[in-house]
């Protein structure tokens, strides 16, 4: 769930068992709709240019060339966890005060010990080619 108001952007995830906050939690934000630009992912397979990426509760700006992982840190959002529910905060700001912008989330669980599993919000986002689907907020 996304939300906002006149300055920050709210993100809520339910997960199916206790959440903990690390590199398994994803959001990639594509804060200028424009696929050309930001991280396409290592194999050119996102489907959205991902300037931004809230992992677990940090913030990264990305400054590589599209298909490398080079991230830099741009902050600590506030958030809040109970049990299997995560909320986090970020300005507006850090991400550009875009009027709109395009974001999949990913659930990593290869981090865990006998984890496999790559979870795609929308399902199928990460295709061949950057086929796949992905969602687009509106802030003004």
């Amino acid at each position: 769930m996304i939300a906002h108001d006149s300055s920050r952007l709210f993100v809520a995830y339910v997960n199916d068992g206790p959440i903990t906050l690390n590199a398994a939690l994803n959001m990639y934000i594509d804060s200028d709709q424009n696929r050309q630009t930001g991280f396409r992912g290592t194999g050119n397979d996102f489907p959205i240019g991902a300037e931004y990426l809230l992992q677990g509760a940090n913030l990264y700006r990305y400054t590589g060339d599209g298909t490398s992982w080079s991230w830099t840190w741009v902050g600590t959002s506030t958030f809040a966890l109970s049990g299997n529910i995560a909320e986090f905060s970020i300005p507006q700001s850090w991400i550009g005060n875009p009027s709109a912008f395009a974001f999949f989330l990913l659930g990593d669980n290869t981090i865990y010990p006998g984890g496999s599993a790559l979870d795609q919000y929308p399902d199928g986002a990460i295709r061949s080619g950057g086929s796949g689907s992905f969602f687009d907020y509106r802030i003004r």
